[in-house]
């Protein structure tokens, strides 16, 4: 890892693919608006041996294209070894970051005690999800579901000396990953006012990928960890989401949201509880403010 010397003030952009060819090329793009050039020391992309034409799509946009078995955490590890800064970047390839996400996100890390930051994730592609999402962005939107390694950067040495990515259900490799950062007495912040844009092109894909998390997630986590009642409170709100989804539908005049909200809100209350991140959030979100979720600016919501 670089310790000085022309790397000191810049960092290496990762990311991990597998068949990516539909979103990987705006996200490629978008990356390269928002980040400077002068700012990036390697582009190292690791592709879960994709059949299309992800490989080529990498490398025509300038990135080192490795090859290993699919799989989050195998390859998120790859590339993590071949990281040579102090900082680096990660990204998932249906994101598209705006412009001035490195200024905004970089200065989080100066906090010696926070070994990740990363910018707010919203949905882009379905305009239900977009109603959804400009409901929850207004004080609804559970905090949980907004730590992800899609648009992140890190802290080097402490990923590495926690042991780098954790193996395990690979819809939790970020919840697992928290809970390490967490046991080390590192803080992992979200920067509200940075808007990251998850492409999903439909509700009812996004719903699909909610199901197939909870069922693999299942087995693992009831097997790997002693299983949880529901909190009430979260439990009560969620048996209500059916209210809610009729006053979206409602206030959005998007009728769709009065079976999507509720169907949502399932989805993820059984995500949530099934990897324990309820727990999690309570270390992750201490009195002292490390941790703290900034509030979005009411510009970026009505601009977005």
């Amino acid at each position: 890892m670089a310790a000085g010397g022309e790397n000191v003030n810049r960092l290496d952009l990762v990311i991990w693919t597998y068949n990516s060819e539909s979103t990987l090329e705006g996200c490629l793009s978008s990356i390269e608006r928002a980040i400077p050039s002068n700012r990036i020391c390697h582009k190292i992309g690791v592709d879960g041996g994709s059949k299309d034409r992800t490989r080529e799509i990498l490398a025509d946009h300038g990135w080192s294209v490795y090859t290993t078995r699919p799989g989050i955490a195998t390859q998120a590890n790859k590339a993590l070894s071949l990281v040579d800064t102090d900082y680096y970047a990660s990204f998932e390839h249906d994101v598209f970051i705006q412009a001035g996400w490195l200024e905004r996100i970089h200065p989080l890390l100066g906090n010696p005690r926070v070994a990740i930051a990363q910018g707010f994730r919203c949905f882009k592609g379905s305009e239900l999800l977009k109603k959804l999402d400009d409901y929850q962005k207004r004080g609804h939107y559970p905090s949980w579901a907004n730590y992800s390694l899609d648009n992140t950067l890190y802290r080097t040495s402490t990923i590495r000396e926690s042991g780098g990515y954790p193996y395990g259900c690979p819809y939790s490799t970020d919840s697992l990953l928290r809970e390490k950062i967490i046991q080390h007495g590192y803080n992992w912040l979200v920067d509200a006012g940075t808007v990251t844009y998850h492409y999903k092109p439909s509700y009812w894909q996004f719903l699909r990928h909610s199901l197939r998390a909870i069922m693999k997630c299942r087995t693992y986590w009831l097997l790997k960890r002693d299983f949880e009642m529901p909190i009430p409170e979260q439990l009560f709100r969620t048996l209500l989401s059916p209210l809610l989804g009729a006053k979206i539908a409602g206030k959005s005049h998007t009728p769709s949201a009065f079976i999507a909200y509720p169907l949502m809100r399932y989805s993820r209350f059984f995500v949530r509880e099934l990897t324990r991140d309820e727990k999690r959030i309570g270390l992750m979100m201490p009195p002292n403010g490390n941790g703290t979720v900034y509030p979005l600016p009411q510009r970026q919501l009505e601009a977005s």
